[in-house]
């Protein structure tokens, strides 16, 4: 079950997501609708509703994003974590300088502006040290349960920016406020560790260097959060979806989401689809080959033509070059899909040089040709006359290594096959392809049959 009320926009509105504009626009028909945002300022947004989460089990989490406006744009996407009183935690809640962990020896009370402690000699103190370290993390906090979280997990009496990296004094184990304590008392005996800060959020879907770009066309994320990946921090009983958006305020900058889940891992039986016997799925240019589960078919894009020297060819010399030129002059069988496609040789690297090159080549190399009833040019130095070509591709065709070109269809081919449907649950769902042809560029795109909203 989707633990995000509304992530597929199964309401029709933007519910959960007060913040963004509905949208009918999705990136599959699974997807009832998405949510978009824009603007010129860095600003975050998250979703309305807390989920509830058990940080001893796995989650997957996931997300389709797309940009639509400036794509110097750059974001991080995650989720922002809850304590049992649903109060946010951030980094310096549970994180500390290592290897700090000390006690008072004196009662810390409202006015005194010198702590008193039993051992800071691993005190980071220089003057690179930043604000967010030269501050305490004390190990005492209560929950509004009652529970008193163990040193070193989680606390949210924290105070950074408390004293300058000159006043820690390693020999008498004290270190100077900038200004007198006005926080409480804080009895002798309670530990503390030197303070630490990194990432706000947790950001499993989108991170980097100032965040990341996102492309024009969805695009999928997702993550395992389990105590291997991702970890939720201590404490966290509750999340929300989060992004970080325009975090390098950009002008114009809009960002769409769709397809938010959040739910909780198990595990399916194996199941295995046996391909053998069909033609391998290929790609060529902006074009692939791909399984089409719902409709029980292969959908070609990629056409194959084998040479066998049988063809029709017109073969000159280069008018500079030492190579021969050698023009495919048939129309191929399933229609090229454009002129100047992008091609593939078993033999020939491709190129997209222009005519004028070609003429001047002396190497070998097959080119896209500006006429889809004479398709390509192959320019050999393996022969010197048409005889000779065509002698050499029946030589090849009969060693079982023939010439093969890979094209751009003009238009699909349907290759119907039965195929056993394959479950899918929630959590990890594991794919893997077993060929003696090395795959490149997998991609798996998967639809549920089951109701969205169960």
């Amino acid at each position: 079950n989707n633990l995000v009320t509304n992530g597929y926009g199964e309401l029709g509105n933007n519910t959960n997501f007060g913040s963004f504009k509905y949208s009918s626009d999705t990136p599959n028909n699974d997807i009832k609708g998405s949510f978009s945002y824009a603007g010129n300022t860095y600003v975050v947004l998250t979703s309305g509703n807390l989920i509830a989460i058990d940080p001893e089990k796995s989650y997957n989490y996931s997300m389709y994003i797309k940009n639509i406006g400036n794509l110097d744009a750059r974001y991080y996407i995650g989720f922002m974590e809850y304590d049992t009183d649903k109060k946010i935690i951030v980094s310096n809640n549970f994180m500390y300088m290592q290897d700090t962990l000390t006690t008072l020896t004196q009662d810390l009370n409202d006015g005194d502006i010198e702590v008193h402690l039993d051992d800071i000699s691993n005190f980071e103190a220089k003057s690179s040290t930043s604000y967010e370290q030269l501050g305490f993390i004390f190990w005492n906090y209560v929950d509004s349960q009652g529970y008193h979280y163990p040193e070193l997990t989680y606390s949210r009496n924290v105070w950074d920016s408390l004293y300058t990296y000159d006043k820690v004094d390693k020999k008498t184990n004290t270190i100077t406020l900038k200004e007198p304590w006005n926080h409480g008392t804080i009895p002798k005996g309670t530990k503390l560790s030197q303070t630490k800060s990194g990432n706000s959020y947790n950001y499993s879907l989108l991170t980097g260097n100032k965040g990341s770009p996102v492309s024009n066309t969805w695009e999928y994320k997702k993550a395992i959060i389990n105590n291997s990946n991702n970890k939720f921090r201590p404490a966290t009983k509750y999340i929300k979806p989060v992004i970080l958006f325009n975090y390098t305020r950009v002008s114009n900058a809009s960002l769409e989401i769709a397809g938010i889940r959040f739910v909780e891992s198990d595990k399916i039986e194996d199941i295995t689809i046996d391909l053998e016997g069909y033609e391998p799925l290929r790609k060529v240019g902006n074009s692939s080959d791909y399984i089409d589960f719902i409709n029980q078919r292969i959908v070609r894009n990629v056409g194959i033509y084998v040479l066998d020297g049988n063809e029709t060819w017109t073969c000159s010399k280069s008018k500079t070059g030492s190579a021969l030129n050698c023009y495919f002059e048939e129309a191929f069988k399933d229609k090229i899909g454009k002129t100047n496609t992008s091609l593939l040789s078993s033999h020939y690297p491709y190129t997209n040089l222009k005519e004028t090159d070609y003429n001047n080549r002396n190497g070998n190399g097959i080119y896209g040709y500006n006429d889809k009833t004479r398709p390509f040019i192959i320019t050999t130095n393996k022969v010197q006359s048409l005889e000779e070509w065509k002698a050499y591709l029946k030589d090849e065709a009969s060693k079982k290594t023939p010439v093969t070109i890979i094209y751009e269809l003009e238009n699909p081919i349907y290759e119907p096959i039965g195929l056993q449907n394959i479950g899918t649950g929630v959590g990890t769902n594991d794919f893997t392809i077993e060929s003696n042809i090395s795959p490149s560029q997998v991609t798996l795109q998967y639809y549920r049959n089951k109701s969205i909203t169960s």
